[in-house]
């Protein structure tokens, strides 16, 4: 939590071009924190929108925040392992909604798609570094925001009828980086309660 509160804060303060902005993003974390062995890419916005009526300044900002922001920080914290002979571990956190299509999230899913291929390309690249990267691909999840909603309106389309809790990604991000999971590279891991499984009514499956 230290670290997360540190990138947050640095983040805050850096506005100008990307490329400088990530070098002194960077620079400041290593200056603190002293090593990279671990980077988690979770940053993001849901927006929704009707496919015919998406218009270009939405597609762009959701662009620059989802993915662009993701390409450029997964590859800053790349440079900073292989500059260190570090044997790291990049998490993205995707959705699954980047595997599902529901309504009015044409850009948002298509973009959390890429984040997942985003993954197998960086861990392709960066193998020969003994750097590996997974992507997580949550659904719904119980977040301050989300439990704003009734969650049991949503067990429908869920078959083991629960959310996400983030406790549960944490877990699953502590494994990634585990030597546990020394051999996982590229690899997208779906933890949404079995909600892209489901293609039909949940009556016809007895849920």
């Amino acid at each position: 939590l230290q670290a997360s509160d540190l990138v947050v804060g640095l983040l805050q303060t850096l506005d100008g071009d990307t490329n400088t902005d990530l070098r002194e993003l960077f620079a400041q974390a290593m200056e603190k924190l002293g090593h990279l062995d671990l980077y988690v890419n979770n940053s993001g916005i849901t927006r929704k929108s009707d496919f015919l009526e998406t218009m270009e300044d939405f597609f762009d900002r959701m662009v620059d925040v989802d993915l662009k922001s993701a390409y450029f920080c997964v590859q800053a914290a790349a440079r900073e392992m292989v500059c260190r002979d570090t044997k790291g571990s990049i998490v993205i956190i995707t959705s699954n909604n980047g595997i599902q299509q529901r309504p009015n999230l044409s850009v948002y899913g298509t973009l959390k798609a890429g984040l997942i291929k985003l993954g197998r390309h960086a861990a392709m690249e960066l193998a020969k570094y003994q750097i590996r990267v997974n992507t997580i691909a949550p659904g719904w999840t119980a977040t301050p925001r989300t439990m704003e909603l009734d969650e049991a309106t949503t067990y429908n389309t869920i078959p083991l009828k629960r959310w996400c809790r983030p406790e549960e990604i944490g877990h699953m991000i502590l494994f990634l980086a585990s030597p546990w999971a020394a051999s996982i590279t590229g690899n997208c891991l779906v933890a949404d309660g079995g909600a892209v499984l489901q293609s039909d009514l949940a009556e016809t499956y007895g849920l």
